[in-house]
């Protein structure tokens, strides 16, 4: 069942909108605290429950090269690198450090960590412990309020990119001021009904239920957008699965979407266009709350 919810403000306001707002909305217009791009819901009986992509997606789908832990903690930022232990023969070359804003999908500052590993290595190592005071002057970040770091496990054959691997300095509520087009510019760039001879049981091994009604949607923005998330209005009455969902639009401005309609039913494309939801951080912000 899904939750719809108005939020009222201290003075007794309530926040218009021409649509609903669903509990993964009002997450993010709550929450200043968790830099991982998820959210929980509270079920039935008021327990909370795990119920975002990329929460299973974190502890589910390590990479055979491990993952990155990445958090601030007392003005002391921490990365700390662990080894999937049932790869334990395959280890990163070298760790990157990209400082960005939300200015500019250009980074401010890279820099190569040299930190040694170990072979068949199971716990975790520490590759990055710095005071925010020291990242500001390493990233040329000039205090400006909107700073992002990322880390990026290299090997000899690619770099694994991965929103998990990013951490936003900044509490959502410290952020004055936003570029002119963020949240303006994120939009839907394409959409398309996949055939169902185009490979589709690999495209669709991450989604809970099997099904030949698969579209892919390209999202796009002119402006780094943090904390996608996409929703389809709740009036069309579909259960559906996004391939990707709760992500950051930083170190590229497009991103390929997969969604999964289970069932016989399909939408037309055009439908789906008007009833597909776009929300980030700057939009709820847009919103003036």
């Amino acid at each position: 069942m899904r939750h719809k919810c108005r939020l009222k403000l201290t003075n007794f306001t309530i926040i218009s909108t021409d649509k609903f707002i669903t509990m993964g909305t009002i997450y993010w217009q709550l929450n200043d605290i968790w830099s991982t791009p998820s959210w929980s819901t509270i079920d039935s009986v008021g327990q909370w429950k795990l119920s975002h992509y990329n929460a299973i997606k974190e502890y589910y789908d390590l990479t055979k090269w491990g993952r990155i832990a990445i958090h601030h903690n007392n003005e002391i930022i921490e990365a700390d690198w662990i080894p999937n232990t049932n790869h334990n023969n395959l280890f990163p070359i070298e760790f990157e450090l990209i400082c960005y804003t939300i200015w500019s999908f250009i980074p401010t500052y890279r820099e190569i960590l040299n930190i040694s590993i170990k072979h068949y290595i199971q716990c975790p190592i520490n590759i990055l412990n710095k005071s925010l005071n020291d990242l500001n002057k390493l990233c040329h970040f000039n205090y400006r309020n909107g700073r992002i770091i990322q880390i990026i496990i290299r090997n000899n054959l690619y770099s694994i990119i991965s929103d998990r691997n990013l951490l936003l300095l900044d509490k959502p509520i410290q952020i004055k001021i936003w570029p002119k087009n963020a949240g303006k510019t994120l939009q839907i760039k394409s959409i398309k009904l996949l055939n169902i001879m185009n490979n589709l049981l690999k495209i669709q091994k991450m989604a809970p239920f099997l099904t030949n009604h698969i579209y892919e949607i390209i999202i796009e923005s002119k402006s780094p957008e943090l904390f996608i998330n996409l929703d389809i209005d709740p009036r069309i009455d579909v259960e559906f699965w996004f391939s990707i969902n709760g992500f950051h639009l930083i170190n590229e401005n497009e991103k390929i979407i997969h969604l999964y309609i289970s069932g016989n039913k399909t939408i037309s494309i055009d439908v789906l266009k008007h009833y597909l939801w776009i929300e980030s951080l700057a939009t709820l912000n847009m919103k003036e709350l």
